[in-house]
C-alpha cells in the first residue's frame, strides 16, 4: 500500500474514532442488564453441554441413536442433549455479543480493548482448569477408566476424548503450563481438559468477529447500510464454507450489525415468533452443523425481539446462569471423569442400577460442577476487572500511536 493510501486509511480510522470519542468504562449496571438474557441463554446452553457429556459417558448407546432405533435422536428431546449444537450456539452468540456494543457506539478504543484482552481473558481460567486436569492425571485418578468398563463409553475411557499425544503419555507440570497457551494456538492440544478443544476456535473466531466489525465500522463507514450488511453476509457465508466455526462467529457479527441498524424498527408478530421457535426446535433436533447454525441465529432473533421472554431471562436466575456459564463449561468434564465416575462405579457395585443410578450420578455431577465453578467465578471476578484496566491503558497508548502515525504521514504528503 502506498503512503497516500496508508494516510487515507489511518485518517479515516482516526476521524471515526474522534467523531465517536467514547471513554471506555466498566459496564454500568443498567448497560450490563440489557444483555443478561443473552448471557442467560449461554448458561442454559452450558447445562445442555453437561447433559451431552453425561450421556456420552453413562448413556453412550442412547444419545447417538435416532428414535427409530430406541434413542432420542431427531426428536425435540435431543435439544437438551445436543452438545455440538450448544457449542455452535456459543460461537454465534459470541460473535453477536462481542461486537454489539461496537456497532452501537463505534469506537476505535473499544475495538482495541476487546482485541487486546481476548487472549488473557480466556487464558487464566483455562489454565486453572488445565492444572486441575494435570493434578487428576498425575495422581492416578482412574475412576473414569473403571466407569468406562461398565458403560462401554469410548469417550469416557479416553478421559473425555482427550487425544493424548502418545499411548504411554506421562503428565508433567511443564506440559500443562505450556498447554495453557498452546490450547489457543494449535489443534488437538487439550488433553488435560478435553472440553478446551473449542478454545482455539473461540480465540481466532473472536478475532475474526472483531476484524469484521472493525471493517464494517471503519472501512465501510461511508457505505450504505444495506451494502455493508450484504458484504458482511457474503463474507460470513464464504468463511463458513471454509471453516464452520469461524463462519458462525462472522454470522453472529453480521446479525449484530443488522440488529443495530434496523432492529429497533422491526416488529415481529407473535405468530412469526412461534414459527421461528418451531424452526429452531427442528434445527436443534439434529446434529447437522448447518441446521444448528441457522437455529442458533433464530434463537438470538427470538430473544432480541421478544421482550417478555427477555424479561423472564433477565431476572436473578438468568444473571446467575450468565455469570456461571463459562466456569460451568470449563469444569463439568473434569467432574464427570472424576467425581461422577467414582459415584457411578461405587453405586453400580452396590447393586444400584437404572434410573436411580443415573439420577444419583447426575445430581452429583451438577452439585460438584456448581461448587467447582464457584472457584472459577471468584477467579474471574478478580481477574477480569484487573484485565480491563490493563487493556484500557494499553489501548489508549495504541490509539495515541495510531493518531500520531496518521498525522506524521499526513504531514509528509
Amino acid at each position: 500500500m502506498s503512503n497516500s493510501g496508508t494516510t487515507t486509511l489511518l485518517s479515516d480510522v482516526n476521524s471515526v474514532a474522534e467523531n465517536h470519542d467514547i471513554i471506555l468504562q466498566e459496564p454500568t449496571r443498567s448497560a450490563s442488564k440489557k444483555l443478561v438474557y443473552l448471557e442467560a441463554a449461554r448458561g442454559i446452553a452450558s447445562i445442555f453441554v453437561i447433559f451431552w457429556h453425561f450421556s456420552a459417558a453413562f448413556l453412550p448407546k442412547t444419545i447417538f441413536k435416532s428414535f427409530l432405533h430406541g434413542g432420542i435422536g431427531l426428536t425435540p428431546l435431543q435439544i437438551v442433549f445436543n452438545g455440538p449444537g450448544a457449542v455452535r450456539f456459543f460461537f454465534v452468540l459470541s460473535g453477536f455479543v462481542l461486537t454489539l456494543s461496537l456497532f452501537r457506539r463505534p469506537s476505535l478504543r473499544s475495538l482495541l480493548v476487546s482485541t487486546i484482552k481476548r487472549l488473557p481473558r480466556l487464558m487464566i481460567p483455562c489454565l486453572a482448569s488445565i492444572l486441575i486436569g494435570y493434578a487428576m492425571l498425575s495422581t492416578g485418578m482412574n475412576f473414569y477408566k473403571d466407569a468406562a468398563l461398565i458403560t462401554h463409553s469410548q469417550w469416557l475411557s479416553d478421559f473425555g476424548n482427550a487425544h493424548f499425544p502418545t499411548q504411554n503419555f506421562t503428565p508433567s507440570f511443564f506440559s500443562a503450563m505450556k498447554q495453557g497457551l498452546f490450547v489457543f494456538l494449535t489443534q488437538d492440544n487439550f488433553y488435560y481438559n478435553s472440553n478446551l478443544w473449542t478454545m482455539r476456535n473461540e480465540y481466532f473466531g473472536s478475532l475474526i468477529a472483531l476484524m469484521l466489525a472493525g471493517l464494517a465500522v471503519f472501512g465501510f463507514a461511508s457505505a450504505r447500510r444495506a451494502v455493508t450488511a450484504s458484504a458482511m453476509l457474503i463474507l460470513s457465508i464464504l468463511l463458513y464454507h471454509h471453516n464452520e466455526f469461524y463462519g458462525q462467529f462472522a454470522l453472529g457479527t453480521t446479525l449484530a450489525y443488522i440488529y443495530t441498524q434496523w432492529g429497533s424498527n422491526v416488529k415481529i408478530q407473535k405468530y412469526v415468533s412461534i414459527c421461528l421457535m418451531g424452526s429452531a426446535i427442528i434445527g436443534f433436533s439434529t446434529f447437522n452443523p448447518k441446521a444448528n447454525t441457522v437455529a442458533s441465529l433464530l434463537v438470538i432473533i427470538i430473544l432480541i425481539s421478544n421482550q417478555r421472554l427477555a424479561s423472564v431471562l433477565s431476572g436473578r436466575m438468568g444473571y446467575a446462569l450468565g455469570k456461571m456459564s463459562f466456569p460451568i463449561y470449563l469444569t463439568h468434564t473434569l467432574v464427570i471423569v472424576s467425581a461422577s465416575s467414582a459415584c457411578y462405579t461405587t453405586l453400580y457395585l452396590h447393586g444400584i442400577n437404572g434410573p436411580a443410578l443415573l439420577v444419583s450420578v447426575l445430581s452429583v455431577t451438577l452439585v460438584v460442577t456448581v461448587c467447582l465453578s464457584m472457584i472459577f467465578f471468584f477467579i474471574e471476578e478478580t481477574w477480569v476487572p484487573f484485565l480491563n484496566r490493563i487493556s484500557l491503558t494499553t489501548a489508549v497508548q495504541v490509539e495515541k500511536w495510531i493518531s500520531k502515525s496518521s498525522r506524521f504521514l499526513h504531514d509528509r504528503n
